[in-house]
């Protein structure tokens, strides 16, 4: 009886350890509980040695990753150099197309104004030379009445002295009417040319 308690006892210790073993287990696979070392202090080295390779990998993977992030920042940097600088060309095309087009429109805005003025004496000139035909032709039937007249009241008797007579006179009225017509033509003409340069 004594003896069978007492393997009771031992049984009762041993499934007790088990018990304690799988409780301390901390949830581990059983392959990493079997090739633990059994001594405590052997197993805080395996475990520091298991925490630094875990924080060398973790370390050399951060430093991948910066690596990486750090190229990918100078290629943003390099593209936003490469943008500012299309931006200042940019800048200045539009800087020099902008004086261009305030140049070009100061220059329309001179050809229409000497556009207005060309158009304001070529109306005034055609006024003029309207008035200068109508003095003309009258000037010019003045005279043909005049030297009808003439004719007539010479009569039939002076012959080839009246012929003479008409000959010779002829000429003068006629270059009288082209020197005056030329004279009012030219001035007008001067004085267009010179409010032009003006």
């Amino acid at each position: 009886m004594v003896e069978k308690e007492a393997g009771e006892d031992d049984g009762g210790a041993t499934t007790a350890a088990a018990a304690a073993s799988s409780s301390m287990s901390f949830d581990l696979p059983e392959e990493v509980l079997q090739v633990l070392p059994s001594d405590p202090f052997e197993q805080l080295d395996v475990a520091r040695k298991i925490t630094s390779i875990a924080l060398a990998t973790r370390v050399s993977s951060l430093e991948a990753e910066s690596s990486s992030l750090r190229a990918q920042l100078a290629d943003r940097d390099n593209l936003v150099a490469d943008l500012e600088s299309q931006i200042e060309s940019l800048d200045a095309s539009l800087s020099a197309a902008s004086d261009k087009l305030s140049l070009a429109d100061q220059e329309k805005d001179k050809l229409l104004r000497e556009n207005a003025s060309l158009s304001s004496n070529v109306r005034k000139l055609q006024r003029d030379v309207a008035k200068l035909e109508v003095f003309r032709k009258t000037l010019m039937q003045s005279l043909q009445e005049d030297e009808d007249s003439s004719v007539k009241s010479t009569g039939g008797g002076g012959g080839a002295a009246v012929g003479a007579h008409h000959i010779i006179a002829k000429p003068t009225p006629s270059g009288n009417i082209d020197l005056c017509i030329a004279f009012l033509f030219v001035v007008p003409l001067e004085m267009f040319f010179m409010n032009g340069a003006n």
